[in-house]
């Protein structure tokens, strides 16, 4: 059941934390016939909290009410790629706009808000002004999705949505008007906690992360532990099912740590400072000299990643997860980080 608005019009704004939500969301704040803003964010394992995003919430949003949703069950969802085409990122943004907006109309309807608002742009990922004209259409709410920034290249709203929110707050900018943006959030006063403005939180952004997830999704058992994985920015793949996955600063380290399945492998450098590696695969499909194979690989990686200077040959140790015995072997670097993918499919970036 709907709750009701006793006074003026409530808003719903999805709230990222990015600074064109941001934007968005105060202009509508603004408008004299709304009376309250009730802020959605969505969380999930490919969006990335943006730095000092709940300083910022209590010093700059406290006042508005606020709610989070959880996409972890609709993780292959979001990035939908037909069988044998590479990833798109246009494609993935339609899929991920898609479902947040159908959760962000239902969570609307829920609570009684007249209308939706959204920090979107057009063009930027490749979703352009039909694309999103059309995501609105399917969900039968063209005329309640208020999308600011880009409104003025937009079919029109519902008559009583225009009546409030007027001419003044709407703009026909497009991802080529990044400095109007900022421009404007200057104006207005809006900045992180830190003082700068918030960058995006999907890490589909990341060069190479949608061709990893990809790559991934097309694997059997696939679960959140591997999705993880892919944040390491050294992060290979020795055919056919290999991972090799690097640590080199003590923050990654710690993260690296939590991991680890008992099956797993762990490379490190025996006398120098160095990354550390998670090797996995199904071990007992492999036989011993694949195994010894796929040892040497990772201990050759981890060799090339470290701090090693001149030296021609490197002692690392190594030990599964569920074992107490450490065994050790000499190996040499590869020449330089480029001469791995020799070896590794092409998914590290």
């Amino acid at each position: 059941m709907n709750e009701p608005v006793d006074h003026g019009v409530r808003v719903l704004s999805l709230f990222s934390g990015s600074l064109a939500s941001q934007v968005a969301t105060e202009l509508v704040a603004r408008l004299p016939q709304v009376e309250e803003v009730c802020l959605l964010h969505f969380r999930g394992p490919l969006f990335e909290e943006l730095d000092h995003f709940r300083e910022t919430l209590k010093l700059d949003w406290a006042n508005m009410k606020y709610r989070t949703q959880s996409l972890k069950r609709e993780v292959r969802q979001l990035v939908s790629t037909p069988t044998g085409e590479p990833f798109s990122i246009a494609r993935t943004c339609f899929s991920c706009r898609s479902l947040l907006l159908t959760r962000g109309v239902r969570y609307m309807e829920r609570i009684g808000a007249q209308f939706l608002v959204t920090g979107e742009v057009a063009g930027e990922h490749g979703l352009s002004v039909d694309d999103l004209a059309l995501i609105a259409a399917r969900l039968g709410a063209s005329g309640r999705i208020f999308r600011p920034l880009s409104a003025k290249l937009l079919p029109p709203l519902d008559p009583d949505v225009q009546g409030v929110i007027g001419s003044e707050t709407s703009f026909a900018w497009t991802a080529e008007d990044a400095d109007a943006l900022e421009s404007l959030a200057n104006e207005m006063g809006i900045y992180t906690a830190s003082g700068a403005p918030c960058r995006t939180r999907c890490k589909l952004m990341r060069p190479g992360f949608g061709e990893r997830l990809t790559n991934l999704f097309r694997e059997e058992g696939f679960t959140l532990n591997g999705l993880k994985l892919l944040d390491f920015d050294l992060y290979y793949k020795l055919p056919p099912d290999v991972k090799i996955v690097l640590a080199i600063s003590e923050e990654e380290k710690r993260a690296l740590q939590n991991l680890f399945f008992p099956n797993d492998l762990r490379v490190y450098l025996a006398s120098c400072q160095g990354p550390m590696a998670l090797v996995r695969t199904a071990w007992e499909e492999k036989s011993g000299n694949e195994v010894a194979r796929i040892i040497e690989v990772a201990a050759r990686i981890a060799a090339t990643h470290g701090d090693v200077g001149q030296r021609a040959s490197i002692v690392a140790k190594y030990r599964f997860e569920n074992e107490d015995e450490t065994s050790q072997l000499t190996v040499q670097p590869f020449e330089t980080p480029a001469e791995i993918a020799r070896h590794c499919i092409g998914v590290q970036c």
